[in-house]
This record gives C-alpha cells, structure tokens and sequence, in this order.
C-alpha cells in the first residue's frame, strides 16, 4: 500500500511541476500502447493525420493525452502535419498545450525532415525546371515561411552543395549577389539554384524578388555562371 501511495504521490508532483494532467492513466497508457500495435501492424498509412500528429507528440508530452493538442496544432497551423512542421516556434507556442520543449521537438523534426530530403534528391540532376521545382517544394514546402536555400551545381546539372540561406520572415537580402557569386567560384559551380518560399501566401514574385534575380543573373552572366530562381508556395512553383 506504501509502495502505491508512492507511486500516486509522485505522479501528482510530476502533474504539478509539469503543468500536465491525466485524468485516467490506466485508459492513457492503453490508449498509447493501442495506437503504437496499430502502427506496427499497419504503418502510418493507416492512420488520419491527426492520429499520426498525435503520436508524434508522445515523446515531447509523455504524461498527457496528446489526441486534442494534434487537432488544435492542425487547425492553427494549417491542417497538415507539414505545415505543423513548418510553423514559426511563436506560432507553436500559442496552441494550448504546447510548451518550450514541444514546440523545439517540433522544429527538430522539420529540421531533421529536410536534411534528409536534401540529401536524398539531391543526388538528382537538375538540367531541368521540373527538377529543380520538385526539389525546391519537397525542400521547402514544409520549411517556416520566407525561408531560403541555394544549390550550387556543376556543368552536368548535379549537385555540388548547398546552402540554408535564411529560416523565417525576419532576414537581410543585402550582399547576397556578392555572397552567392563568391561561393559559387570557390566551388567551381557552373549554376546557382536559389530557391525560397511563400508559406501561405499567393505564388507570384514580389518587386523585390525580381530585382534580386536581375542582379544576380546581370552578375553571374559575366562569369559565365548560369542562375535559375524558384519560388514555392502552397499552390506549387514559379521560375523568376
């Protein structure tokens, strides 16, 4: 009975210090296990994205039914399981529910995500506009919005490196010609590939879009270096 009373009282203190709930821990914990039976049975194919969002949310808030956060992340963020990986952390933040470590969690998965995408297609040539738009929204179309990354490539089209530019709306164009030129002769690019996105917002170039590409293409031109502008946004891509 001790041993019980033990277990109850520091479960409560978890609860308090944690700011997290469990109104029937026995029902809470099968749940879980239920859920983690499905998926190795039938993969994340059988499951709606909330119910996969859900169980994403399991390792950051181990003590708390995490079904309703999914719904409300979903609403607030988009409705997909990529825009919830894209959200800005303030953005996170204010869904109730979630905390500093979730909304970290959350990031490091989007993180994680597209350094995997960028290391597997990367291996593509990009000689063609399909190709790099495929790149460019498999890369950023879960990336948090006004994010941007470039590409470098040799004379065949494949990749030499690439780099993350800037992540969110808060970012200085200023030198980025020079910047970009610099690195692509260190690396012997023959193409710089800039990509960035629109999260949310219509897919057409701002003015100040136009006049980066202009300058930068004017620049690259007379070092024999090729330029291809793509923007992303939730309706697909544009070329610049």
């Amino acid at each position: 009975m001790v041993y019980y009373i033990k277990k109850i009282a520091d479960m409560v203190r978890y609860d308090c210090l944690f700011g997290v709930t469990m109104r029937n821990p026995e029902l809470h914990w099968d749940h879980r296990s239920r859920m983690r039976r499905r998926f190795a049975e039938s993969g994340l194919d059988a499951f709606d994205e909330h119910e996969a969002l859900e169980m994403l949310l399991y390792a950051p808030i181990p003590r708390r039914d995490t079904n309703e956060i999914s719904h409300e992340l979903l609403l607030a963020c988009g409705g997909s399981i990529a825009d919830v990986l894209a959200a800005e952390h303030d953005e996170l933040l204010s869904v109730h529910g979630v905390g500093e470590n979730t909304a970290s969690y959350l990031r490091l998965l989007g993180d994680a995500f597209r350094r995997v995408t960028a290391e597997l297609l990367g291996k593509m040539c990009f000689r063609s506009e399909e190709t790099i738009g495929t790149y460019a929204t498999a890369l950023l179309g879960c990336a948090p919005g006004g994010s941007a990354e470039v590409l470098y490539t040799d004379g065949d089209g494949y990749r030499i490196a690439g780099d993350t530019l800037y992540r969110g709306e808060t970012h200085r164009t200023g030198g980025l010609t020079e910047k970009l030129l610099t690195r692509a002769e260190s690396l012997g690019a023959s193409a710089i590939i800039l990509m960035h996105n629109h999260r949310h917002e219509p897919l057409s170039a701002s003015d100040e879009d136009k006049a980066i590409t202009e300058s930068l293409r004017s620049a690259a031109a007379r070092r024999g270096i090729e330029v291809f502008h793509v923007i992303v946004s939730d309706d697909g891509y544009i070329f610049i």
